[in-house]
């Protein structure tokens, strides 16, 4: 029997990071973390977003695919920790690249060329036993972004910001239905759990909430 393979998803400053070291913590998984300091081109795709955006997101696609391979492949190994826990997947890679190819930063063939490795990707390698997605608002998650002040990963201006954040929830949202219509190959057994994460002080959450998710997450592992 393999371990449970889970790819945690949400929109920047959701708690993401925090939620995967507190189920490491009470389902000893091990978290495999998403690449944000390993980014070269992180600041000059803000300085450029056009220029920088479709080789950065190619960049990205291959770290996420490399870290999903080692997940798997751990997963048949005796011993160690119970699962393994990918702190965002390909499908979330996905929604960033669109998005930015609807802003017009990245060329319609840069994007057909993006889809092509990112099916390529996905057949061949064994899809996750679950996708978690936080359910936050924007406006939480703006707050959560500023407050652990990654100057790298959000440089924007506030309002510009807040409404890329509220971007990519309405992408998110879209890619779970997606998937719960299975209109995708790569998505088809897909299972979701959607994780109320809204309203939880992420540096000291209440017990009780968080024994109610890992309960809620163990279930739909069964």
């Amino acid at each position: 029997m393999t371990k449970p393979v889970i790819w945690i998803e949400g929109i920047i400053g959701a708690g993401k990071t925090e939620l995967t070291k507190i189920l490491c913590k009470e389902m000893n998984f091990e978290g495999l973390y998403e690449p944000v300091e390993e980014n070269p081109y992180l600041k000059m795709f803000y300085e450029d977003m056009s220029k920088w955006a479709f080789p950065m997101q190619i960049l990205l696609l291959h770290k996420r695919f490399a870290l999903q391979k080692r997940a798997s492949y751990s997963a048949y190994v005796d011993g160690g920790p119970e699962g393994y826990i990918v702190d965002r997947g390909l499908p979330g890679d996905r929604v960033f690249a669109k998005l930015l190819t609807q802003q017009g930063h990245i060329e319609q063939l840069d994007w057909e060329t993006y889809e092509l490795a990112f099916n390529i990707m996905h057949q061949s390698m064994v899809p996750p036993t679950l996708l978690l997605y936080l359910d936050v608002h924007p406006d939480e998650a703006y707050q959560r972004a500023r407050k652990r002040a990654r100057d790298e990963e959000s440089p924007m201006p506030d309002d510009e910001f807040r409404e890329y954040l509220g971007e990519l929830e309405r992408e998110y949202l879209l890619l779970l239905d997606e998937i719960y219509e299975q209109k995708h190959q790569w998505s088809r057994g897909m299972k979701i759990c959607r994780i109320p994460w809204r309203n939880i002080d992420l540096d000291n959450p209440d017990p009780d909430r968080i024994q109610a998710i890992i309960d809620k997450i163990r279930k739909a592992l069964e």
